[in-house]
């Protein structure tokens, strides 16, 4: 899903296509219709340089300001300044005033992972485990995600 300014004329839309985003940034600068291939949706960088791809090109003048948590990302997409990909499974967590929510339909599928140390014996780190297990599984079965696609697993 996309996450614009709900003044955006977009989002009087129901479901939008990458090329829709043709002039819309990612917080950190990157077109929006250009994710394809990117590591990250929000900083992608290359030859350790800590400037995304899109300034480094030369597609946009300079970084625009760095948003380090999803509050700062959700102003700057309230004022009109950034969109923002998210899983439906996220958006459905964030509802806000003053940004929309739509589905792209042309959007690479996201995956969530949550990695641990294997050596890991912390009671801590198992509880959370089962708790996201269970979360997403819920989720998937809500969503009806068909068997073998995006598929909750846990080693």
């Amino acid at each position: 899903m996309v996450v614009l300014a709900a003044a955006d004329p977009l989002a009087s839309r129901s479901c939008l296509r990458l090329a829709d985003l043709a002039d819309r940034s990612l917080p950190h600068g990157t077109p929006a219709d250009q994710i394809a291939g990117l590591r990250s949706l929000g900083m992608v960088t290359r030859d350790g340089q800590d400037q995304p791809q899109a300034v480094q090109r030369g597609l946009v003048a300079q970084a625009p300001p760095t948003a380090m948590n999803l509050a700062q990302i959700f102003k700057l997409i309230e004022v009109g300044s950034a969109v923002f990909f998210l899983p439906a499974s996220v958006a459905r967590r964030y509802s806000r005033l003053g940004v929309a929510y739509r589905p792209v339909s042309d959007l690479p599928t996201a995956t969530l992972a949550v990695a641990w140390p294997q050596e890991s014996h912390s009671p801590a780190v198992a509880a959370f485990v089962r708790v996201a297990t269970a979360v997403a599984a819920a989720a998937q079965t809500e969503a009806g995600t068909p068997q073998g696609h995006d598929r909750v697993t846990s080693a």
